[in-house]
Order: structure tokens, then sequence, then C-alpha cells
């Protein structure tokens, strides 16, 4: 019960998390273009900082999300918890409890109620299989981020050689660090999540 109070959170608060979320994504967008054109004034005209200032984080956003589906297309085997690149030992999470991980975990945004159907950031029941099932989407949500977090790196062959290191590499490293925090906290989750299966699993079996 109590691991199940650490998860649900109300939705009112994760509304207000995701307009914050996307309002610090607007405002990022708006500081690099608002630089360049006011004040570092590149070999470019302003229709065409205006037009990356805006295209580049459109293209950022459709390779997440082309990259998203391409990770949940992939066999659910390959999401197994216990698989070594899962596995969360005790000193990195004590480096997570270091952060103040559980205070701000809330802040980021859950988009799997979207993309899945499965909400990561509430825990619906208590039933072995479906808390297996939840394991399975917290593996494929680190994948996908660190996968999201990599493939930003291909809008700079995409884009102006001049508008590269003034406005598209500052757009490449906020998609890059916007990606981090989601990696950190389904690791971080998991150790807990691992221990609630187990638990039911066992008492499945003994009911059985």
């Amino acid at each position: 019960y109590y691991l199940k109070r650490i998860f649900n959170s109300r939705k009112k608060r994760k509304k207000m998390h995701l307009k914050l979320y996307l309002w610090t994504i607007a405002v990022c967008a708006c500081a690099i273009l608002g630089i360049n054109v006011f004040f570092i004034h590149p070999e470019a005209s302003q229709f065409q900082l205006i037009l990356w200032g805006i295209l580049g984080p459109v293209i950022l956003f459709a390779l997440d999300a082309v990259f998203a589906i391409i990770m949940h297309s992939l066999p659910r085997k390959w999401m197994n918890p216990y698989r070594k690149c899962f596995t969360v030992s005790r000193k990195e999470v004590s480096l997570y409890r270091k952060t103040k991980i559980v205070v701000w975990k809330d802040y980021i945004p859950d988009t799997g109620k979207l993309t899945t159907g499965l909400s990561k950031s509430k825990i619906e029941g208590t039933q072995s299989d479906y808390l297996y099932a939840f394991l399975e989407e917290t593996c494929y949500a680190e994948w996908v981020h660190y996968g999201m977090a990599l493939c930003s790196f291909i809008l700079p062959f995409i884009s102006p050689r001049t508008l590269i290191p003034v406005m598209i590499m500052p757009q490449v490293i906020v998609n890059f660090i916007l990606n981090i925090p989601p990696i950190l906290i389904q690791r971080n989750n998991r150790p807990k999540l691992l221990a609630m299966y187990e638990h039911s699993r066992k008492a499945e079996e003994k009911q059985q």
C-alpha cells in the first residue's frame, strides 16, 4: 500500500506539470531564436533564422515520435526487467536519492497513457501480470528516451551549416537534456516495482 501511494498522483497536478514542461521547451526554443536574431547575427537571413527556429524543434519532435514508434514495435521479450541492462544496483538507487528525485520526478510528464495506454505515473492494480507489464513499459520508456536523446544529433546533418553551432546544437542539447530525467525516473522506480511484482507473484502462488 505504501509503495502504491508513492506512484499515484493527482490528475490536476499532472496536467499542471505537463504545461510547465511544455512551457520550458517553448521558452528554450524562443530564447535560442531570440539570441540568434538580436545578438549573434549569424550569416543567415532573418527568414532563415525564424524558419529553423521553428523547424528545428518540430523536426526533433518528429524524430522523437518516429523513434518511439520503432521502439514500441520491438518484441516485449527484449524488455525483460531482469536483463542486466535494466537492473539497478543499490549504489545507483542511493545516487538517485541524493539528487532528491522523489521531489522533482512528478514535474516530468508521463506520456505513457497516450502512447501505450498504460500510465507509468499511476499504479492501477497489484496483480502480478499487470505489474510485470508495468515493468516492461518502464524498460521500453528507458530505451525510448535513450534513443530520443541520441537521435537528436541527426538534426545538424540536415540543417544549414551556418546555423549549426549557434542555433541547431543548442536545440539538440536542450532535447538531449530533457530526455535524461525520464531515464533516471524509470531506473529509480524499477527496484520498487520489482519488489511489488515478486511479492504479488509469491502471494498468488500460495493461493493456488
